[in-house]
């Protein structure tokens, strides 16, 4: 699913569409002082792919951020709604403003939590809501991701405290793989101790795994490497650091199919990457694969129509591709897409 968005927001009960290039949170701004030593934990509203559902997202944004209160503990300090709408309000959005987890992430950054909860909604069988809420530290290089529908009768409000509930193993063992990361350099052994503490908690946290994987690598293991940054994007399907390592090692290894799969991971998870789009369009191509990027385009923009990063995708694709009028057709919708 994808994670690099439009913003959409919910003013007066009217949701409001901002294009990306109008949207903006500056970078490295602070908007107060925290007196809490416990690292701050922001739980953003699910970003929503139809405008129609921004109180839907709210409504379950809240009730997992209350909810998260009793998991945090001692752990974590939850930033309060009142105090994100005030960060909201200093940046020119409307309280309760549904941002994409890249702009959830800036705003995190800017009042210094630590750690964030985002996620996407959409609608699955039904009518009902499906989440997809990923949890991480702001800097960190994975993390955890749980994917909950909404059940048949449940109000929105036992749905959030259930996705809240859902990560629980994360937030309880986050500190650990914390550990580990912050000592993977200097104490090996005792960051591979705390890490496999988390393991423990939730086998296949992101972090943790990941953080082992870094560990074997400098220990010249790569078999042992490998198997931990499996793990870790069983645990974080969105972490893009996890699926280069293994698209590196597959492709060193001339695995075309395994290449294949984690390349297109990485398109899903980052389709805006200019860089990272060059690259792989070249290996698409000399793998005889060049219909690859569009195919993750289009596939993401039958669950999701109205994605303008995905038409931006899918036009750099068919350009690559020489198909000139596919690549000026998607230009046109994602233009219109993001003035909508």
């Amino acid at each position: 699913m994808n994670l690099l968005r439009l913003a959409v927001f919910a003013l007066a009960g009217v949701a409001t569409t901002v294009p990306l290039a109008a949207q903006g949170i500056p970078r490295g701004s602070r908007t107060q002082t925290v007196n809490n030593t416990a690292p701050r934990l922001m739980v953003a509203n699910p970003f929503a792919f139809a405008s129609a559902d921004s109180a839907t997202a709210v409504r379950i944004g809240s009730a997992a951020r209350q909810q998260m209160k009793d998991l945090a503990g001692k752990n974590f300090n939850v930033v309060e709604q009142a105090q994100m709408n005030d960060a909201l309000k200093q940046y020119g959005y409307p309280v309760d403003a549904i941002l994409s987890p890249p702009l959830a992430t800036t705003l995190a950054k800017n009042i210094q939590a630590r750690v964030l909860v985002s996620g996407t909604l959409s609608r699955g069988t039904g009518g009902r809501a499906t989440v997809t809420a990923r949890l991480t530290g702001v800097n960190d290089d994975a993390g955890n991701v749980v994917t909950l529908s909404q059940e048949p009768g449940q109000s929105l409000e036992d749905f959030g405290k259930r996705l809240a509930q859902a990560l629980g193993p994360a937030v309880k063992s986050l500190p650990d793989a914390k550990a580990c990361v912050d000592q993977q350099t200097s104490k090996p052994d005792k960051a591979a101790d705390a890490a496999n503490k988390a393991i423990k908690t939730l086998p296949n946290h992101g972090l943790a795994q990941f953080c082992l994987a870094q560990i074997a690598k400098a220990q010249k293991k790569p078999a042992e490497a490998v198997k931990h940054i499996q793990a870790a994007v069983k645990g974080d399907p969105l972490s893009l650091p996890a699926w280069t390592a293994l698209g590196v090692h597959y492709q060193a290894v001339n695995d075309t199919a395994k290449t294949l799969a984690a390349f297109k991971q990485m398109l899903r998870v980052a389709p805006t990457n200019q860089a990272l789009r060059e690259r792989l369009f070249k290996y698409f191509l000399a793998s005889g694969h060049p219909e690859t990027a569009r195919e993750v385009a289009d596939e993401g923009l039958k669950l999701d129509p109205y994605n303008a990063d995905l038409y931006d995708l899918k036009s750099n694709a068919c350009l690559f591709l020489s198909d000139f009028k596919c690549a000026v057709d998607a230009l046109e919708t994602m233009y219109a897409t993001d003035s909508t």
